[in-house]
Formats: structure tokens, sequence, C-alpha cells
């Protein structure tokens, strides 16, 4: 942040009204992760394959909780990253490598020898899909190759622990670039402004 930049007042506001809109989503849940409005209008605690959202959010609340320096903001980031590394209802770290994780990967590693398992140290899954009430296809119909879950309640978290190595379950057990972009940024802006902000000592 320049301190002489006429755009300074302007930046604070924007990010201060999008943490007030963001801060209720935040509340769906005893677990603290952002969650979102359903296409009916209603409200979801769980952004089905969201890791990338959640990395997304950690790095916006941290920024906010610098450029206006509420503590709260902050709180709310960590939880973002906590989610993703094993702080959820299914108690699954979904960073491969780090803490439990789901036991099956869809990854081509899979396929190499001595890489059964599918662990890419670091990689970030896409994340739970939330129940809906009816089906959920967390694998692709289009190749027969189904994973379902099915009459599960609304936002019961789902992630496929079923096997070990390879899955079909892309839509929430696969590695995404992305997915590691968003948490790499999301986790160092919270370093950040737990260090103090951005002209922190290292």
């Amino acid at each position: 942040q320049n301190p002489d930049s006429p755009l300074n007042s302007e930046i604070k506001d924007a990010f201060g009204r999008w943490a007030s809109y963001v801060e209720p989503f935040g509340r769906l849940s005893s677990f603290g992760q952002i969650g979102c409005r359903a296409e009916d209008g209603g409200v979801r605690n769980i952004i089905s394959s969201g890791n990338r959202f959640l990395g997304a959010y950690a790095w916006g609340l941290a920024t906010a909780a610098m450029l206006l320096e509420e503590p709260e903001y902050l709180r709310m980031a960590e939880h973002q990253i906590q989610w993703i590394l094993g702080f959820n209802p299914a108690d699954i770290s979904m960073m491969a490598g780090v803490g439990r994780g789901p036991g099956c990967y869809h990854h081509r590693y899979c396929f190499i020898e001595g890489h059964e398992d599918g662990v890419v140290p670091g990689g970030i899954l896409n994340g739970m899909a939330g129940g809906t009430g009816g089906i959920v296809e967390l694998g692709d119909f289009r190749t027969g190759n189904f994973v379902i879950a099915d009459n599960l309640p609304i936002d019961y978290p789902i992630i496929d622990t079923d096997v070990w190595g390879w899955t079909y379950a892309h839509h929430t057990n696969e590695y995404w670039t992305r997915n590691n972009a968003w948490f790499i940024m999301g986790a160092l802006q919270v370093e950040r402004a737990r260090k103090g902000g951005r002209h922190a000592e290292d």
C-alpha cells in the first residue's frame, strides 16, 4: 500500500464492504469456513470443490484485516486455511502429505510404479462437496465410472475415502494448480497479517 495514493480510501472502502458481505457466510458453520448462496436463493455452508475459493477468501480477509486493522477478519482468514488442512467435519487434510488425507487421489501418479498412493506432497485437492438430499456425482457419468453419494443431508461433507490410491472422484479428490495458487497466496497473506502487516519484519 502506497501511503500517498489517492486511491487508499477507495481501496479500504471496497475491502470493507466486501468483508462485511462475506462475514455472515462464515457463521453458517461452527468451523468458520465461508459458505455461499445456493442457486435456489438459500445458503449453504459448503462450497462444493471450493478449496480454491477458500484460499481466495483467506487472502481477501487477511488483506482486509491489515487494511482495516480488524482482527476478526484475520481470525476468519485463518479458518479458511485450517479447513483445508483438516479442521473440518471429516477430519481430513486436503493438502497431500500433511495430516490424515482421504487415502485416495484422482491423479495419474497412481499409475506410476512406486507412486500408487497418488500422493503429490503439498498438492491441494478440489475439496469437499456438500450433500443435497439427492444424488451427488463425484466422478463422471460420461465415463461410466460412478462415485456417488446418495440421499445425504444438505451440506453433509462429502469426500471419497473408500479406496486407496486411484479414485474416479475428480470432483472432490483431484489436485488442481489453482487450488495450490490460492492456498499459497492465502497462507502467505495470513502469515503477513499475523506478523502485523505488510511492513512487518521477517
